[in-house]
């Protein structure tokens, strides 16, 4: 074959084989692209928004400081004092208005007693820098979220109306965070950065709060917070007078009666006025409390905090502590024993004749 033919022919075999090469890469292609179709796109997974870990002013609400992970607070005058004046929040200066176990919303509060703007003030005038520490376990680490402002302005609405200048924390982490009491972080983190360099006197201070491990109460960590301190601790009903009633926690399963004399005169008098709705429904529910009271009653004002003891009662608990009887069931059993008398007369007479 000449070479000019030869080379055409080898010219058209190589276009050729480009043009199917071209096709075979045309048709993987399009294999590609409808592979494509069949199996969409998996869509990006939404960045979550990074927690500020820096302490920073809140974003909503009152404007308190935020404290990562577990800690907030607002300072108020004065600046600092070696005299410290620390309470508990719930169920010492205030309570839930709506009763609920639970805050249900920022107006839901009241006064533990009228007596706490009176006596705050009084500390305040004293020279005592006014501080509270509050456990607050539902914020958890939203620190800007709405519980969070709702539990804020719930304080700041309080202290609007006591009206007295105080510096308020929250520690919000659950046991073993730090800042939770009974543990010392709060007061700790107050004393390096809220009281500007002033070493409390703890001679001078003290510590109020309304979980004083007393039968009632439903724990004893503001009692075990201010001895983790090295402070003295009070109730709020020594500081503050009586406030609202407290639901009776019974003693354990498994513990004795330790008071079964004042409890057998008690159940004795719902027995008497079991006709008297009230009444008997009363003494009887006294009678359930003494029953399952979990510590030997020595005065009446043991049960002086607990719901459904009230001052009737404890001036019988009193008496019968004192006399060992109780004039109200001896005056209940006269009638029964002057009934009793002419038969026993009759047997008497009967013997002598």
């Amino acid at each position: 074959m000449p070479k000019q033919k030869r080379a055409a022919a080898d010219e058209e075999a190589g276009d050729d084989a480009k043009e199917e090469a071209e096709v075979t890469k045309d048709g993987e292609d399009e294999a590609e692209e409808a592979e494509m179709v069949k199996k969409p796109k998996k869509r990006a997974k939404a960045k979550k928004e990074a927690v500020l870990e820096e302490p920073h002013v809140a974003h909503e609400g009152p404007k308190w400081m935020i404290h990562p992970p577990w800690l907030m607070y607002r300072k108020d005058a004065p600046a600092s004092s070696s005299k410290i004046a620390a309470f508990d929040l719930d169920g010492t200066l205030i309570v839930n208005k709506s009763q609920s176990r639970f805050v249900t919303s920022a107006s839901d509060w009241k006064l533990f007693s009228k007596e706490v703007p009176k006596k705050l003030q009084q500390f305040y005038d004293d020279g005592y820098k006014i501080v509270v520490f509050s456990n607050q376990n539902g914020i958890g680490a939203q620190l800007d979220g709405k519980m969070s402002v709702k539990l804020r302005e719930r304080a700041e609405q309080a202290f609007g109306t006591i009206k007295v200048p105080a510096t308020l924390m929250y520690g919000t982490g659950k046991e073993g965070c730090g800042v939770r009491k009974p543990e010392p972080g709060m007061w700790d983190f107050f004393v390096e950065h809220l009281n500007d360099g002033v070493q409390p006197d703890k001679q001078e201070c003290f510590f109020v709060g309304d979980a004083g491990g007393r039968p009632g109460d439903f724990a004893g960590s503001d009692k075990k917070f201010a001895e983790n301190i090295g402070i003295e601790y009070k109730t709020p009903e020594a500081v503050f007078g009586e406030g609202p009633k407290k639901s009776f926690s019974p003693m354990k399963e498994g513990g004795s009666n330790k008071n079964p004399e004042l409890g057998a005169a008690f159940d004795q008098l719902a027995a008497h006025f079991a006709g008297d709705r009230f009444k008997g429904s009363a003494f009887k529910k006294v009678a359930d409390i003494i029953n399952s009271y979990d510590e030997k009653i020595t005065s009446g004002k043991q049960l002086s905090h607990v719901k459904g003891v009230g001052k009737g009662s404890i001036a019988k608990i009193d008496e019968f502590l004192t006399t060992g009887k109780m004039g109200e069931l001896d005056e209940a059993e006269k009638p029964a024993k002057a009934a009793e008398t002419p038969q026993e007369d009759a047997k008497m007479a009967a013997a002598f004749l």
